[in-house]
């Protein structure tokens, strides 16, 4: 009584048949497209913003070549804050803790690693790729120079920083210093 007639086995077979070529469609033509607008909706949205950018420069009384120049200036500006060396950066840490009376007990760098956006995309600025370069460092202060410190780096340094992590604590209970740890991820153009 449950037996499969032939014709039955030729309508599975084309329905089977037209599900995996569906599946491959989707998989071999239709995902990589949508992939590709959607790289392609990223990009023309940044040239959109140079455009309104320009724009604004201009709508200002400017030529468009001087807003066109006026937009590279940005950009050489935001190029200057990422260092292609780790060290300019890490050397800036010892400079700005003796101007601000921070003794820095130990520095200590993890390897660089690539930064990607939420695809699992590298991103970079003009054909360089942005890394991150985490740092620790181990530093005594008191609260006053420790304030001077961290506004010190994040407005003098060369480089984006973020401060991830930030531990306080008192050295002795007569000593009035603190002993801090920061983490702190510096992101660098290479």
């Amino acid at each position: 009584m449950n037996t499969i007639t032939p014709s039955q086995k030729k309508i599975i077979i084309v329905s089977a048949a037209a599900v995996i070529l569906a599946a491959l469609l989707g998989l071999f033509v239709y995902w990589p497209a949508v992939r590709k607008i959607s790289l392609l909706k990223d990009e023309l949205s940044g040239i959109q913003d140079q455009i309104e950018q320009i724009e604004a420069d201009v709508g200002q009384g400017r030529s468009i070549a001087e807003g066109i120049e006026a937009l590279k200036n940005r950009y050489r500006a935001l190029d200057a804050k990422f260092p292609v060396k780790e060290e300019e950066a890490l050397g800036l840490f010892s400079e700005f803790a003796r101007k601000c009376n921070v003794t820095i007990v130990t520095i200590k760098s993890q390897p660089k690693v690539e930064l990607l956006d939420a695809k699992d995309q590298k991103i970079g600025i003009e054909g360089k790729i942005c890394q991150i370069l985490p740092v620790s460092i181990e530093i005594k202060s008191n609260y006053s120079d420790l304030g001077k410190y961290i506004e010190m780096l994040g407005e003098s340094l060369p480089a984006f920083v973020t401060v991830e992590k930030l531990s306080i604590h008192k050295e002795s209970a007569e000593a009035p210093g603190l002993r801090i740890i920061m983490e702190l991820n510096l992101y660098l153009l290479a």
